[in-house]
């Protein structure tokens, strides 16, 4: 049996998982953090049928999941990624886009498909969020990627 010797193997980048950044920062953020809104538009339907809904994140997949009748399909035009959630988790994420709430209900730039799919309606997001402002060593020594993987 003969091996082809191609030379060492390309290191592997470790990403920290939403877990272990928590098992860290969970503390300083409940007791130094600020709490901010989440401001980002989104176009939603509910899904009238069982699909099979990709993520693509840069041109890549990064995951893909059964959407279920009632399930919700998300598109964000910031990052153009398209995903689903239960209506449960919908729900308690994003309310219906209104002058009252935004007043930015216009189509973004967006593929055909969601453009043409009058089933697609704004909506934003009424979740918060916690952040803490890091230095430069904070960050080299525990993202010194600039990166981690989220749960999903």
């Amino acid at each position: 049996m003969e091996l082809d010797v191609v030379g060492p193997c390309e290191e592997q980048v470790h990403y920290p998982s939403q877990e272990e950044v928590m098992k860290v920062w969970k503390s300083q953020l409940l007791s130094g953090g600020l709490e901010y809104q989440k401001c980002v538009q989104m176009w939603a339907k509910q899904a009238k049928e069982k699909q099979c809904i990709e993520t693509l994140t840069n041109g890549e997949k990064e995951t893909q999941k059964t959407c279920e009748v009632g399930d919700w399909i998300l598109f964000n035009p910031q990052g153009g990624e398209m995903y689903s959630v239960s209506d449960e988790t919908f729900r308690g994420r994003y309310i219906p886009e209104s002058d009252e709430n935004c007043g930015r209900v216009s189509r973004p730039k967006t593929p055909n498909a969601i453009q043409d799919d009058l089933d697609f309606k704004p909506y934003v997001s009424c979740g918060k969020a916690i952040g803490l402002k890091m230095n430069e060593s904070d960050i080299t020594t525990f993202f010194p990627d600039g990166f981690f993987m989220a749960k999903w």
